[in-house]
């Protein structure tokens, strides 16, 4: 992943897809900039508590509760760059135009796992093209240069959602009617009540 550069943005209508491009600075200059004050908390937040002599948790890392944390955020609105690509956000948000191809933003990481598949985290549609939402595409945190390990050059910050769903180094987003394959976040960290077993 260039230092500049955001892969692409597929979006996807009925079965045509187009993709487009977007650098870094374009994502600076060609849209106008947003700033959240955020509390990121990671789904698997408080594992440990789940682990039982009976009972072990096959995942990794077995978390406290220190995966959390709060940062002012500074980037571009997701619904922006979406516009941007010709997808009709105010009509969505209106209810006045459907593109019954679109119902999942799918975020996908230049991070990939052992195996070497990406990680990916999704969001719903309304989420991202919400007039009034909050969900953007951060380069900066805390006024400074968004750091390497908090996704630079670009991560997904959405509010409300857990820790997985805000992407980290997202160099592709595709708009499609379903979850994408390669969301990790939905996978990851689901936990059941002490009387659920499998």
């Amino acid at each position: 992943l260039s230092p500049v550069c955001l892969g692409s943005l597929r979006r996807a209508a009925s079965i045509n897809a187009e993709y487009m491009g977007y650098t870094l600075d374009d994502l600076k200059t060609k849209f106008p900039a947003a700033e959240v004050i955020a509390t990121l908390q990671c789904a698997g937040n408080r594992q440990e508590d789940f682990v039982q002599r009976d009972r072990p948790l096959y995942v990794a890392p077995h978390w406290r509760n220190g995966a959390i944390g709060n940062a002012k955020w500074k980037g571009v609105r997701v619904r922006d760059v979406l516009a941007d690509a010709g997808i009709d956000v105010d009509g969505m948000a209106l209810r006045k135009r459907e593109y019954p191809g679109m119902k999942i933003v799918n975020f996908i990481g230049a991070d990939s796992d052992e195996t070497g598949v990406n990680y990916a985290g999704v969001l719903p549609i309304e989420k991202v093209i919400d007039p009034f939402g909050d969900a953007i595409l951060a380069w900066e945190m805390n006024e400074e240069t968004l750091p390497r390990d908090h996704g630079y050059p670009i991560r997904l910050v959405a509010p409300g959602h857990a820790g997985c769903r805000n992407v980290k180094w997202v160099e592709e987003i595709h708009v499609s009617k379903n979850v994408s394959e390669l969301d990790s976040g939905s996978k990851l960290d689901r936990h059941f009540a002490p009387d659920v077993s499998f």
